[in-house]
C-alpha cells in the first residue's frame, strides 16, 4: 500500500508542476503512456489486426506493450521462489520515491543468501543501452570473474 501511495502522490505532483508550467503535450504524452501500459491489453490486439490488414507496422509504443508480447507474458506469470543462493540485483537510479521505499524491490522477501544490489545510472528503459550497460558490464565482469562465489567479488553497493 505504501509503494503505491508513494507513486500516486509523486505522480499527481509531477502532472501538477507540468499543469502549472501549461505543457499540457507532456501530459498527454504521459497519459496515453500510463493508460497504454494498464489497458493496452483491451485495444492493442485490435490495433495489431488493424495495422496488419494495411500492411503496416505497428509502432514501437504498441509492439512494446502488446499481452502477447514474449517479456510481458514473461512478466505477468513469473513467481519468484525462495532462493538459498545469494542474487545480484541491478536496478537504475532514476526511478520514482516508490522505488526507494524497498531498495530491494521485494526481493529481499525471496532470497535467503544475500542480496547484493547495484544502482545503475539512468532510468529503467536505458538500462541496456549506454552509459548504463557499460556499468552493468563492468560490475557483471567482477562476478564472473570470480566464478559463482559472490562473496569475494567488488564494487556492490
Amino acid at each position: 500500500m505504501e509503494f503505491h501511495k508513494t507513486y500516486m502522490v509523486d505522480r499527481l505532483k509531477q502532472y501538477g508542476q507540468l499543469l502549472l508550467r501549461g505543457d499540457i503535450a507532456t501530459i498527454r504524452r504521459k497519459a496515453f503512456a500510463l493508460l497504454l501500459s494498464r489497458f493496452g491489453f483491451l485495444f492493442v490486439p485490435v490495433l495489431k489486426f488493424g495495422f496488419r490488414m494495411v500492411r503496416k507496422p505497428l509502432p514501437l509504443i504498441f509492439r512494446a506493450n502488446d499481452p502477447n508480447a514474449g517479456f510481458l507474458k514473461a512478466w505477468r506469470s513469473y513467481v519468484p521462489k525462495q532462493s538459498d543462493q545469494e542474487v545480484v540485483l541491478f536496478r537504475t537510479q532514476d526511478r520514482g520515491p516508490e522505488y526507494d521505499l524497498d531498495p530491494s524491490m521485494g526481493w529481499n522477501a525471496c532470497v535467503n543468501g544475500g542480496l547484493q544490489i547495484h544502482i545503475i545510472p539512468g532510468g529503467h528503459l536505458d538500462m541496456m543501452s549506454m552509459p548504463a550497460v557499460r556499468v552493468v558490464a563492468e560490475k557483471l565482469a567482477a562476478y564472473l570473474d570470480n566464478g559463482s562465489n559472490l562473496k569475494e567479488s567488488t564494487g556492490t553497493a
